[in-house]
């Protein structure tokens, strides 16, 4: 990415390379193990730019079928999140999630889930901000297949993000709930 971003007088590009490996492992007829491993470098270019930063990243995930119509899927990672925004922040995310399935009946399916995310933000623009913010989503949702074509869902979450940043002031704090309803069709 060069140039600025955000409507910052900035003169940093800022360069990415990241390589890894990914794999499945099948455990069980139940139970699956999938994750990826891999090395990140996250540089600036330019007037003043530093180091960067430089970390090891993964996503590791498990499926298990906890009975003929229950599954469980659980997943960690950690990951770069390049941002646009002003000073040209990014952040290092560690999160986990945790999701339930459950299929009442061949038409209906219910589901529920939660993660958690800590974000390490950083920058080498002067303008810049750092701290961390922890992000934490709750969701419910619902699936009803009418027939083989025709499906209606419906589905509500809530999110939460507080955070803080070097001077203990809000990086961007919010609160929110989201329903949602849909159909889908498939033609062919």
């Amino acid at each position: 990415v060069s140039g600025s971003g955000g409507g910052v007088d900035n003169t940093q590009d800022r360069i990415n390379y990241s390589a890894g490996i990914t794999g499945t492992y099948e455990a069980s007829g139940k139970t699956a193990f999938t994750g990826s491993l891999g090395w990140s470098t996250y540089e600036f270019d330019g007037p003043g730019a530093g180091d960067g930063e430089h970390s090891l990243t993964y996503r590791i995930g498990l499926s298990h079928q906890l009975g003929p119509r229950t599954s469980l899927r659980a997943s960690l990672w950690r990951s770069y999140k390049p941002s646009n925004t002003i000073g040209n922040t990014s952040y290092i995310a560690d999160g986990a999630s945790l999701s339930l399935s459950w299929r009442q009946s061949d038409r209906w399916r219910h589901s529920l889930s939660i993660t958690y995310e800590n974000d390490d933000f950083f920058s080498d623009d002067p303008n810049g901000g750092g701290g961390t913010s922890d992000y934490i989503r709750f969701s419910l949702g619902t699936r009803y297949q009418a027939s083989e074509n025709l499906s209606f869902g419906a589905s509500i979450s809530s999110s939460t993000q507080n955070s803080n940043n070097t001077n203990d002031e809000a990086l961007s704090d919010f609160e929110n709930w989201i329903f949602s309803i849909n159909a889908n069709y498939i033609f062919w």
